[in-house]
């Protein structure tokens, strides 16, 4: 699966849940990966816990205003689970393996 930003992903899969991860940098750059699982990543490289915006241009976030919402709307926010962000500093043409704990 190729993702945005210059990635490709290959995911091994066990009882439904994701067992090992690999991606591979085609362009190098910040990786930011979100997941509900803690991971370590296998071999070189410094996996750390992510902070603020995407550093990685190709994820720039637009500056969007807050919705106007009428104070006689009952909103029945989403269940949102919760789940751990990191970012890795990547080089091109390297692949990063990373494990679920």
């Amino acid at each position: 699966l190729r993702a945005r930003g210059g990635f490709q992903t290959d995911i091994e899969w066990e009882n439904g849940k994701v067992k090992t991860l690999k991606v591979k940098s085609l362009l190098g750059g910040n990786l930011r990966i979100r997941t509900a699982d803690p991971l370590t990543l296998v071999g070189k490289g410094n996996l750390q816990p992510a902070e603020g915006n995407n550093p990685n241009p190709f994820f720039k976030t637009p500056v969007i205003p807050s919705p106007i919402i009428s104070k006689e709307a009952k909103l029945n926010p989403p269940a949102v689970k919760p789940t751990i962000e990191y970012d890795l500093l990547t080089e091109p043409e390297k692949e990063y393996v990373f494990k679920v704990n």
